[in-house]
């Protein structure tokens, strides 16, 4: 799963007079998932529990050629509350929530597509919990999405 952070959007028609946004100066990391079942005491429940790491993807390694750009993109996913006083720790601590915010999002729209069911009607079968304030960002994500990846239409999405 690719994320994209940073960078700017624009708007601009395309060949079929459809506004499509335009992405440039992004930077793209690579959400690694690792799976970790979640055994169920006294049933025969198992959920699974989804970790998230961060990888450069290889077409991208030039963007970051030194080793502190790459602890940068590391620390993504290996500081656990990063100390938000500073600016440095709020911007990481904003990249960490929509980095694994995406990554999910993505993962549940690649899934439900797997099952041959048209994307208009994912509401019908899928709901995501948002817990705290962590994930606040996925409704506007989830928009994103299904609008500038999939093309839906705003009525649709």
């Amino acid at each position: 799963m690719d994320v994209k952070i940073f960078g700017n959007v624009y708007l601009r028609a395309n060949e079929e007079g459809r506004i499509v946004p335009v992405y440039e100066h992004s930077q793209t990391l690579r959400a690694v998932p690792y799976d970790v079942p979640q055994i169920g005491f006294g049933n025969d429940n198992i959920n699974n529990l989804r970790l998230w790491d961060v990888e450069i993807p290889e077409e991208y390694e030039l963007d970051y050629p030194t080793i502190e750009a790459r602890r940068r993109v590391q620390d993504i996913t290996a500081i656990l509350y990063p100390d938000n006083s500073s600016y440095k720790g709020k911007e990481l601590r904003l990249i960490q929530e929509y980095f694994m915010t995406s990554a999910g999002l993505q993962t549940i729209i690649k899934s439900y597509l797997k099952q041959g069911r048209p994307l208009k009607d994912i509401h019908e079968k899928v709901s995501v919990h948002i817990n705290d304030i962590h994930p606040a960002v996925a409704p506007a994500e989830f928009m994103r999405l299904l609008l500038d990846d999939y093309g839906l239409e705003w009525a649709d999405a």
